[in-house]
């Protein structure tokens, strides 16, 4: 066979051996101690997608889930797959298969603990991740080496507490929340996010700037559009209202401990005579929430996007300007006995932390609860509300990448104790720790 004969042989045979691809991304989300559920965006329409999920990095002796359609015209290409009957605290890898190929992109997830049993995790948590260059939709979002860094602390999920991006939509157009989405998973623009998103699942709520424009509320025009985009592109926990625009509240538990994330934009109103960060609705809903914490974990996270200890300003972008639904929650905890919580929050482009001393908004003083901060992602610094007890720590500027680790050891004895670690990486990857702080619980608050 001539040289000139061999060749095209030869590119047929690599192009055979290349790894498929049919999917343009995929990330994981709404873990439980049993299912994981999964995101995945195809390049074509297919009504054969599913989701491929083993134990081996090969993907060998796979179980799958059941198969979901995706098409252009009703949900952008994204199939939402959902697997169920898997192992408790046990690692898996995962592909995604589309009309029987399987794509080359892999991912892993490891499954919670036993319910209702002492386990000990760590998870990650920031927010206020910015544009590598310009803004608005269709900028280049970050690929700072602080994805790298949260990738290798090895958390069970990286919860995003709000601006995922800085779009700052304010129409109602669903395809510009689509391509803000898009863009964050796209190789060539933010690989390290990409690589992230796939490798660990996510939690996440928005706060204003990926909900709508800066510092938008319950009458951001883009509303309806980022309540529906939300659903149909992130792999969320059930929202306790499913279907339709409505807020993205929801709730999820690992071993004894119990997460609670409320939507502090869709019905936010300040500035008039009543204002308020949730509707009346969410309100009744998050404090049914916090009694199920009390009475059936050891521990309870509530994650609340924007700064809870602030002074009383009517035009701040913090709790301060809803001070009497502030003063109405406190109160609620202290009379009924609510003393297992601990906040998470972002927003603030700073790293802070305080141990309850400085939350005293109940008549009498109380709850008392800690408050964890951790931003920016890639941001210049901000410090909002306040004081801190532990101190505030802000972003110095977009060269520098910040985040929280929350350590939560229970062993089955008689407390269980958070850790939280405030660290900040440089744009090479140097890593540094600007504050640490613990707190314990005791577990007789779960009979």
């Amino acid at each position: 066979m001539s040289r000139l004969c061999k060749l095209p042989l030869l590119l047929l045979l690599v192009s055979l051996s290349l790894p498929a691809q049919v999917a343009e991304f995929a990330w994981s989300g709404a873990v439980t101690e049993s299912s994981i559920r999964v995101k995945a965006k195809t390049l074509a329409d297919s009504p054969q997608v599913r989701l491929v999920v083993s134990r081996h990095s090969d993907l060998s002796d796979p179980v799958y889930s059941d198969f979901s359609n995706a098409a252009l015209t009703t949900n952008n290409r994204v199939a939402d797959l959902l697997i169920d009957g898997l192992e408790p605290n046990t690692a898996y890898h995962y592909g995604v298969e589309v009309d029987g190929t399987l794509d080359a992109l892999r991912g892993q997830f490891t499954t919670f603990p036993p319910a209702a049993t002492p386990s000990s995790f760590r998870f990650v948590f920031s927010s206020c991740s910015g544009f590598s260059s310009g803004s608005g939709p269709g900028a280049t979002p970050s690929n700072h080496p602080v994805f790298e860094k949260i990738l290798e602390e090895s958390p069970l999920f990286f919860m995003n507490v709000g601006d995922i991006h800085y779009s700052d939509i304010n129409v109602n157009d669903r395809n510009l929340f689509r391509r803000a989405f898009d863009d964050l998973h796209v190789a060539e623009k933010s690989p390290r996010q990409r690589t992230l998103y796939q490798n660990v699942p996510l939690v996440y709520v928005w706060d204003d700037h990926d909900f709508g424009p800066n510092d938008s509320g319950a009458g951001n025009p883009a509303k309806e559009a980022a309540q529906l985009t939300y659903r149909e592109y992130v792999p969320h926990y059930p929202l306790a209202n499913p279907t339709g625009p409505n807020p993205i509240q929801q709730s999820f538990a690992i071993g004894r401990v119990k997460f609670i994330m409320t939507d502090l934009r869709s019905e936010r109103e300040l500035g008039g005579a009543d204002p308020v960060m949730m509707g009346a609705e969410q309100l009744e809903w998050f404090k049914g929430q916090l009694i199920d914490g009390r009475d059936n974990y050891v521990l309870t996270f509530w994650v609340n996007s924007v700064p809870w200890i602030a002074d009383e300003l009517s035009w701040a972008d913090h709790w301060g300007a809803a001070a009497e639904q502030r003063r109405e929650i406190a109160q609620y905890m202290v009379d009924q006995q609510v003393n297992n919580v601990v906040v998470l929050s972002g927003d603030s482009h700073m790293v802070a932390a305080d141990d309850g001393s400085n939350n005293n908004y109940a008549a009498g003083g109380g709850p008392n609860f800690p408050v964890l901060q951790a931003a920016a992602l890639q941001r210049g610094g901000s410090v909002k509300g306040g004081p801190y007890s532990e101190g505030t720590f802000p972003n110095p500027n977009g060269s520098f990448g910040q985040y929280g680790v929350v350590e939560v050891e229970d062993s089955g004895s008689a407390s269980i104790r958070v850790n939280f670690y405030g660290k900040r990486s440089d744009n090479k990857g140097n890593l540094s720790t600007l504050l640490t702080y613990s707190v314990a619980f005791p577990v007789g608050v779960v009979e």
